[in-house]
């Protein structure tokens, strides 16, 4: 199939749009992958077609704001899979409004998810992982890669 045959991946926010894209990119390559979001329908919808491309995919609904959701779902991986050697922390939210404006529940929801999720979701791999790690966050990236999403437009001409 390709270069990550035999190869497990969890993408987070993979329900959609770049996470999606990213799912569709490793199950191309041979990846298995597991699809962890909050949005259950679209989820499943997403691991649904990455299986016909020839791989195993699941979907975990799990909102990473929540460090019991991680620890479960990275359990489940675990579990179903008996090992994850690439995490996409790819979830994410933001808010069109001025930072000024936010509430102070807006202000948490935002660090909740985009911060503390991405931070104990990589903490908590370090139990399980043995391989790479891509942060995402509103188009820019480090870790393994300078720019994931430069990577994945140039080899996915539908990512916009």
């Amino acid at each position: 199939m390709g270069t990550l045959n035999n190869q497990v991946a969890i993408v987070t926010g993979g329900a959609r749009g770049i996470g999606l894209a990213i799912a569709k990119r490793f199950a191309g390559e041979g990846a298995d992958v597991l699809i962890a979001d909050i949005l259950a329908d679209d989820a499943k919808a997403a691991a649904e077609s990455l299986a016909s491309l020839g791989v195993r995919a699941e979907y975990y609904v799990c909102d990473v704001a929540g460090v019991d959701q991680i620890h479960a779902m990275c359990a489940h991986c675990k579990n179903t899979f008996g090992k994850i050697d690439i995490l996409v922390n790819n979830a994410g939210i933001q808010t069109s409004k001025p930072s000024m404006q936010f509430s102070e529940v807006e202000f948490d929801r935002l660090m909740d998810v985009n911060l503390k999720g991405a931070l104990f979701l990589a903490s908590d791999q370090s139990t399980y992982i043995y391989g790479q790690t891509i942060f995402c966050d509103g188009g820019w990236s480090t870790g393994i890669l300078p720019n994931a999403l430069d990577f994945i437009r140039r080899t996915d001409p539908d990512v916009n």
